[in-house]
C-alpha cells in the first residue's frame, strides 16, 4: 500500500508495522555515532527517533538492539538503507539480515 503525505512524497509500507519504543545505537560504516529510540518495526524495517546528524536517503546505517537471551543480554545489528528522514528521526529497510538477523525482528515483534 502506498500512501500520499502532506509532503508530497510517497511512502512505501506493505507490511504492517508494530509500535516499538526500544532504546538502540546508531552505527554508520561501522562506528557509533548516534543514539535513538525505535518507534515502530515490521519484518521489512524500522522507524527511529534520533536528532542523527550528517544522515541522508540511502545511506547505509546499522541499528544496534538489545535482546534477552537464555537469560543475558545480547546486542544484534541490523543493516539498513534509510529511506525517508525527518528532523526527529528516520526509517530504514532492513537489508542483508541473515536467518539469525531476521529471527531477532520475529523476536522483538512478538516481545514488545
Amino acid at each position: 500500500m502506498a500512501r500520499h503525505s502532506n509532503l508530497s512524497t510517497i511512502e512505501h509500507r506493505f507490511k504492517q508495522r508494530k509500535a516499538l519504543n526500544l532504546d538502540v545505537v546508531i552505527y554508520k560504516n561501522h562506528m557509533p555515532v548516534a543514539v535513538g529510540k525505535t518507534r515502530d518495526i515490521s519484518i521489512e524495517g524500522m522507524g527511529v527517533d534520533s536528532r542523527i546528524a550528517d544522515i541522508k536517503k540511502y545511506c547505509l546505517l546499522e541499528i544496534e538492539v538489545t535482546v534477552t537471551e537464555s537469560s543475558n543480554t545480547v546486542y544484534h545489528r541490523l543493516k539498513g538503507l534509510v529511506v525517508h528522514q525527518h528532523s526527529d528521526g528516520f526509517g530504514i529497510l532492513f537489508t542483508d539480515l541473515d536467518p539469525s538477523e531476521s529471527r531477532i525482528v520475529d523476536q522483538l515483534m512478538l516481545d514488545h
